[in-house]
């Protein structure tokens, strides 16, 4: 048995390839948010969001302190903030238990100002 393909066909295939490949990544990509209260819209005590630690290189209050901030937030009312006034690795944390070969999709907003020069300002690691 022979088919003919021409470009017609040639491009429904590429549609239905690019379809299928848009609907895996959804089903992928649509599981639930594994961070728990990941906009810090919930607060514990000593101004840290619930489900969340602090660490810091420099653990003494020099060295970073961290807090709520109600008046700048990319989604919500709240954003956390990260003050080091001396050179110093300070960051918010959380374990969270995932599946082995399996894709997870993780991102941020993070907003910096005065960052010395030669220094690396804000991240995330994982």
């Amino acid at each position: 048995m022979c088919y003919k393909i021409n470009m017609k066909t040639i491009g429904l295939h590429i549609i239905i390839i690019i379809t299928l490949v848009f609907m895996v990544s959804g089903i992928i990509f649509a599981e639930e948010n594994l961070i728990k209260n990941p906009s810090f819209e919930d607060i514990g005590t000593g101004d840290i969001p619930k489900n969340w630690r602090t660490h810091s290189w420099t653990p003494d209050a020099s060295g970073g302190q961290f807090g709520i901030d109600k008046e700048i937030a990319h989604s919500g009312k709240h954003s956390v903030f990260v003050f080091n006034s001396v050179d110093n690795h300070g960051y918010y944390l959380q374990t969270v238990t995932v599946k082995e070969n399996s894709f997870y999709k993780l991102s941020c907003w993070v907003k910096t100002e005065n960052i010395k020069e030669n220094l690396e300002g804000a991240g995330i690691s994982i």
